[in-house]
């Protein structure tokens, strides 16, 4: 299902970012892999958002093995998330779109928080680091037409 629906557009569409391939995903730190699919395992998501949420993260992880050198997760500031905002906003992204990427890796984030950390001490001081950032200011896409009595 494509949206083609382009009247009254007030921007134009992002480009989509590339899908991370399965040799790409390879690439990505095992231990980042491993979170993924422990996270999304663990939790009974409905399939629409598994399969974003899945899809979010490889880019967010993609991103991280490209833009910041593979850093481990329990590294990653506040600061570096804002980056990944900002090359998403760069790209032309929704504010909807980005907050969809920033939804499931902050999901991942408090799934980290609340079981990881007990296990494994590499996490055990970690916090959420998409926690009180500023707000995505919303986009607009679509000029408000009023509809006239003729068209309706």
């Amino acid at each position: 299902m494509t949206k083609s629906i382009e009247k009254n557009m007030l921007r134009s569409r992002a480009v989509k970012l590339p899908e991370v391939t399965e040799s790409m995903w390879e690439q990505v730190d095992e231990e980042h892999r491993n979170l993924v699919q422990e996270f999304l395992d663990a939790h009974s998501f409905r399939d629409k958002t598994r399969k974003q949420y899945y899809s979010s993260l490889r880019q967010f992880f993609w991103w991280v093995h490209t833009s910041l050198n593979g850093k481990k997760l329990y590294k990653i500031s506040k600061r570096d998330f804002i980056r990944y905002q900002s090359f998403l906003k760069n790209r032309g992204m929704s504010s909807s779109g980005i907050a969809l990427k920033k939804a499931g890796v902050s999901s991942l984030n408090n799934y980290i928080e609340n079981v990881v950390a007990e296990d494994d001490h590499n996490y055990e001081k970690f916090r959420n680091f998409t926690r009180g950032l500023p707000a995505i200011p919303k986009t607009t896409t679509y000029e408000k037409v009023k509809v006239t009595y003729d068209d309706y």
